[in-house]
């Protein structure tokens, strides 16, 4: 069961608040195999702390069936699918996600989590904290101001940031940004990557001063994939940063959409193609006015000017698990 893992698992549930009495669902895909049963093991020993392994693939109406039967008060998941059931609770369970009572929401496999936008939606939803884990050994605190995820391994494995490009290392200090890797210091610290120096191909960027939660640990956090950074005019542009400013002007917008891609990234020829979701009440009417005030956005966050195209709600497909961003249309 590897007591290292199992004793980060626990650093992680005592900063996320599982105290006894806490019926934690866990909802992953892979849920008989990495992204599950492990986790059952390692939060299980938890002091009082239930472990309800439900998995994505049994779907949305049962996943929240389960929670509520089995009144589930806290979720690991990923951040796209714990929106996705803000969707789907009214016409599954005939209420607001809020009343399921959900305390804590541990949230990680995919950016979002450290959004503020989205941080904030899913919060106002549930009625409860939401905190980012993983990209390493790291958990979120809930300060009110997102402060990135504290690194809580150091004495287990070697964190480093080299250049995604050239992988020199990157003088670790205040605000450094590079690829981040990881180096296990004895066989079990690697969880499923023993003796390997590895990197799951995140951009991090550090924060080594104080946190004013007063919590101990360098601070990290995700500024996109290696893999997902394209390159417009000039301007590196993640597709995570997007995500941020469009779930800003939620309800307005459903918080769903994809980046058009018809050739090969990271070069795109501009403009950057833009799929949208309008929300439930706005009219055609009210799109051009919407579309001026995103773009501006984009703009002065992004440093890019995208060609946006309206879809109705509910055009673009929900997945149980991790939300892509990205439609190519090459190859």
């Amino acid at each position: 069961t590897f007591p290292v893992a199992t004793e980060l698992f626990g650093r992680v549930g005592w900063r996320a608040g599982f105290v006894p009495g806490t019926k934690l669902a866990l909802v992953y895909g892979l849920s008989m195999h990495v992204a599950g049963i492990p986790q059952v093991f390692w939060y299980s020993r938890l002091r009082g702390v239930t472990v309800l392994n439900i998995g994505t693939e049994v779907g949305t109406e049962r996943i929240l069936r389960s929670m509520k039967l089995f009144k589930a008060n806290a979720i690991t998941t990923t951040p796209s699918l714990a929106t996705y059931l803000i969707e789907r609770s009214p016409e599954v369970l005939g209420c607001p996600v809020g009343d399921l009572g959900i305390k804590v929401l541990l949230l990680g496999a995919e950016p979002g989590a450290g959004i503020p936008e989205i941080r904030s939606r899913l919060e106002k939803a549930y009625g409860g904290s939401v905190l980012d884990v993983g990209a390493g050994y790291g958990c979120s605190c809930a300060h009110p101001v997102y402060q990135g995820m504290h690194w809580i391994a150091d004495d287990h494995c070697l964190y480093e940031l080299v250049d995604p490009v050239t992988f020199e290392p990157v003088p670790f200090e205040d605000g450094s940004r590079g690829l981040a890797c990881f180096t296990p210091l004895e066989p079990e610290a690697g969880l499923f990557f023993h003796h390997l120096r590895v990197s799951m191909n995140d951009i991090h960027q550090v924060a080594t001063g104080p946190c004013p939660c007063g919590r101990s640990g360098f601070r990290y956090r995700i500024v996109g994939r290696g893999d997902d950074m394209l390159k417009v005019k000039g301007v590196s542009v993640y597709p995570t940063a997007i995500q941020g400013v469009i779930t800003g002007f939620v309800p307005r917008v459903t918080g769903f959409f994809r980046i058009v891609l018809t050739e090969r990234p990271p070069l795109v020829n501009p403009p950057l193609k833009l799929k949208i979701e309008r929300g439930e009440d706005v009219g055609e009417t009210d799109l051009p006015a919407l579309e001026k005030q995103i773009v501006a956005e984009l703009r002065a966050i992004c440093e890019v000017s995208p060609a946006i195209t309206w879809l109705p709600p509910q055009a673009l497909g929900r997945e149980a698990g991790k939300t892509q961003l990205i439609e190519k249309r090459y190859e």
